[in-house]
């Protein structure tokens, strides 16, 4: 029995043998497989260097996008006076402005006052694409103080609007308190697309 005991033990220890270089062989791949993974200075060198470019393009981007909003902000303003109409429709542009010429009399508070405000025309302006003029007829009857508002108020418009001609003069000579005024009205306004532009769209309906 005991000769048996020593066999076992011995085929044991073999056993051992064995496995021991086997373990040692796995555990020294598994290591070496987890030191590959791990990053070497080139390695971290050259993620640094990757990482600063992408920061230098980033920076690059952000001041070409800062300056775009620079250069919109500057045409908003430059365009500040000038009128914006959205509508495509040449038609529709001048009746749009007609009625804006309307609005900017009625806030002169005139009512009563005899008025009209005709004859729309469009006028493109000679190497100007985004800018174009409209012009519009005014026949007022009314005392001269209401004329006064109604010219002051025409001065105090946001979007520009100016006389290209304008004839003030006493329906009767021997009562003064009427007058008629008979002038052209002229606004510049802004081409939808160049309208569209500085709202930050890029398309207008037709």
């Amino acid at each position: 029995m005991s000769a048996g005991l020593r066999n076992i033990r011995l085929r044991q220890w073999l056993l051992m043998l064995v496995l021991i270089p086997v373990a040692g062989l796995f555990f020294q791949k598994r290591i070496a497989t987890q030191l590959s993974g791990l990053p070497t200075s080139a390695r971290i060198r050259a993620e640094a260097g990757l990482l600063a470019e992408r920061r230098e393009q980033l920076q690059a981007l952000q001041e070409e996008v800062d300056s775009r909003d620079g250069q919109v902000a500057e045409l908003r303003r430059l365009a500040t006076p000038l009128w914006s109409v959205d509508d495509r429709n040449a038609a529709r542009q001048k009746n749009i402005l007609q009625n804006e010429v309307t609005r900017v009399l009625t806030k002169a508070n005139i009512r009563g006052v005899d008025y009209q405000v005709v004859n729309p025309r469009r006028l493109d302006i000679a190497e100007k694409t985004q800018v174009y003029e409209v012009e519009v007829t005014v026949n007022m009857t009314a005392s001269m103080r209401e004329i006064a508002r109604v010219l002051a108020e025409i001065d105090r418009s946001a979007q520009a609007l100016t006389w290209s001609q304008c004839n003030i003069a006493p329906l009767n000579l021997r009562d003064t308190s009427k007058v008629r005024l008979t002038g052209t009205l002229r606004a510049r306004v802004l081409a939808p697309d160049a309208a569209a532009l500085l709202r930050g769209g890029s398309e207008v309906a037709p």
